[in-house]
């Protein structure tokens, strides 16, 4: 006897559980009372503004979305269910972006399995970055840099600037048997974004993935638009002189992270004395042009909370 229970105490019953059901009861009500049929649907007819705060974007602009993406996201009917739609889907997915919330309060709120949402979420963000990346991130042109040139004229009084490069870190769950290699300086664990940005605060080029614990140096080096940017190879407008006549080259600019190239000006080292007045102006002129890529990074956070 005391064998028996102990052996049931250490491998648990021999009996096996069965399964209570196919699907959770409270699921079935979601073409009824899920978020996306019930409050978005309301939202949409009787008050946009909330609309726009829930989705981040008006209902116009997600139908657009949804034509993109939907041949990638739509599931097909079968004999035993009737399959998530590609709106729900889409909506799901981007309430996750923007409020950065968790899969299992998403699952609560769309009546869908906790399981599901995780798959959702993975096949609509990848479905998003293939249909769209060719359309939002476009190489820019002489023309385009020509005109971002103009631009931090204006706004920053920096002469030849054609784009503000950095990177930040977004935090994430250490990925299994990876160590330290996921973790930053900041003292978490996080994948880097790194992306160069033009004078309206809109992004030119990005590259996102590497690990928190390399440099941001390293991680521009091995990035395609930062291997392109050492090497020369992106087409930028012909060298032109700045307000005293002396004729320069388009350059980026960065903080003291990045390497000092013909293309890349980075600030003076810290330390400058009073007497030093031209590099002290100059910093503070490269600090207001460099400024512009740490916005878009609180915007773009502001905005899509996953990425705070």
């Amino acid at each position: 006897m005391y064998e028996s229970l102990l052996k049931e105490q250490l491998y648990g019953s021999a009996k096996q559980a069965t399964r209570r059901w196919w699907v959770r009861p409270v699921l079935r009500k979601r073409e009824t009372d899920g978020a996306f049929s019930k409050l978005v649907q309301d939202l949409e007819k009787e008050d946009p503004q909330w609309y726009f705060e829930y989705l981040r974007m008006t209902p116009t602009k997600f139908k657009e979305l949804l034509a993109i993406v939907k041949s990638k996201i739509e599931k097909k009917h079968t004999n035993w269910r009737r399959p998530i739609s590609a709106a729900t889907r889409l909506a799901l997915t981007i309430r996750h972006l923007a409020t950065g919330e968790s899969k299992r309060s998403l699952s609560y709120q769309y009546l869908i399995g906790r399981s599901t949402v995780t798959l959702i979420v993975a096949e609509t963000t990848e479905a998003i970055w293939t249909s769209m990346k060719s359309q939002c991130l476009k190489p820019p042109t002489q023309s385009t840099f020509q005109t971002i040139a103009d631009k931090f004229m204006r706004r920053w009084d920096f002469p030849n600037c054609i784009g503000a490069i950095d990177g930040k870190y977004i935090r994430l769950r250490c990925p299994e048997n990876s160590g330290s290699t996921y973790f930053c300086h900041k003292r978490f664990f996080s994948v880097v974004l790194m992306a160069v940005v033009d004078a309206d605060y809109k992004f030119q080029f990005v590259d996102v993935g590497a690990e928190g614990s390399a440099g941001d140096s390293s991680i521009f080096a091995r990035s395609s638009f930062g291997c392109a940017i050492l090497n020369g190879t992106i087409e930028t407008p012909e060298p032109k002189p700045i307000p005293n006549g002396t004729i320069l080259p388009h350059v980026f600019v960065a903080d003291e992270a990045f390497p000092l190239k013909m293309n890349i000006m980075r600030p003076f080292p810290g330390g400058l004395s009073v007497a030093d007045r031209q590099k002290r102006v100059y910093n503070y002129r490269l600090s207001r042009a460099r400024l512009v890529v740490e916005n878009a990074f609180g915007i773009l956070a502001a905005r899509w909370r996953i990425f705070n």
